[in-house]
């Protein structure tokens, strides 16, 4: 005799249907259900939880991003207890985690030749080697980091923006966002569009969040683009900038400055530069200016990236343009451009 066919109906709008005649959000979200009554009988003191291998392709599809979140959420709980392995291909950065980077696998195609198909490659950072790294880059003795610990370190930097690296084709990480809103006007004005190119620009949160981060995309096959101030004068700073000379396999110094294959670095800031090469005072005039368009007061205006883009846009039209800034793009494009071809 033929197993019973289970009879599904959903309730939406106060309206039941069969499950087949829902739409796709909701199909997903009765999934999402099942697979929290599945982590909670896992969770069941004494109940035999069965053997199960979940295959998702993009968990993402027709989900808000806050239902996106909750899933991915109750994935890692299901990868974590009992006798369940989860397996999923996404596109979003809210379903990728960096604080769990040695669970994340990049799958990327390459190009092997003019007469052959390309070639898909998978890789990781899931091995010892990043851990052997970063204690060089630290100082540390071989075996004094676990790769929990380095985890945890990468508690601070867990968010969308930071995720997105995993999909970038090159990645650029900055400071802050003050410097995000810089390279990015400038690029606007000089007609680079770099989302087109697969190029993220990530605003790390300082220059001593850099390090981490920038190993493990390195690692996973990502080719990492940094920018950080040296901030010459401020003798607290000098141990981050060694550390990332150190990283870059560069002689140590207290205050490295200049423009390289694969980094940047200001003597003081950028803004400092910008505001030397488009004139200080033109400059404080331009933000006034776009502060009171905005409504906005200049404390405020200094920190919305919007409104400082416009500044640039606007110094640009009049031919006042930063020769630095300009050029770290079309290093970043030409970095870009050797390791797509690579």
């Amino acid at each position: 005799m033929p197993p019973p066919s289970a009879a599904v109906r959903l309730v939406e709008d106060g309206f039941p249907s069969p499950v087949q005649a829902c739409g796709h959000g909701v199909q997903r979200a009765f999934i999402l259900t099942l697979l929290q009554y599945l982590a909670s009988l896992q969770n069941t003191p004494d109940l035999a939880s069965p053997s199960l291998l979940i295959a998702i392709e993009e968990p993402e599809l027709y989900q808000h991003p806050t239902r996106q979140r909750h899933l991915a959420q109750i994935l890692a709980e299901l990868a974590m207890e009992g006798e369940t392995q989860v397996v999923y291909t996404t596109h979003s950065p809210l379903f990728v985690d960096i604080g769990r980077y040695s669970s994340v696998r990049r799958i990327s195609k390459i190009d092997t030749g003019s007469t052959t198909p390309m070639e898909t490659v998978v890789t990781s950072a899931a091995g010892n080697e990043i851990l052997r790294e970063i204690e060089r880059i630290d100082k540390r003795d071989e075996g004094h980091y676990s790769r929990e610990y380095l985890e945890s370190k990468l508690q601070n930097l867990m968010t969308p923006w930071m995720n997105e690296g995993f999909f970038a084709n090159t990645l650029v990480l900055v400071e802050g966002p003050e410097d995000l809103a810089f390279l990015t006007g400038v690029a606007e004005y000089l007609k680079h569009n770099v989302d087109a190119l697969g190029i993220s620009i990530i605003s790390c949160g300082g220059k001593f969040s850099i390090c981490y981060p920038s190993r493990i995309f390195k690692y996973v096959g990502i080719p990492v683009y940094i920018i950080w101030d040296s901030d010459k004068g401020d003798n607290s700073q000098i141990a981050s900038n060694k550390k990332l000379l150190r990283m870059l396999g560069l002689e140590e110094e207290d205050w490295p400055h200049g423009i390289a294959e694969e980094h940047a670095c200001f003597e003081i800031d950028m803004r400092s530069t910008f505001m030397e090469e488009v004139g200080g005072d033109e400059f404080n005039a331009e933000m006034e200016s776009c502060a009171k368009s905005w409504s906005l007061t200049r404390k405020k205006a200094e920190k919305n990236p919007k409104v400082l883009k416009a500044a640039i846009h606007a110094l640009a039209t009049r031919g006042l343009r930063s020769g630095t800034l300009e050029k770290i793009v079309e290093e970043i494009l030409h970095y870009h451009q050797r390791s797509t071809e690579n």
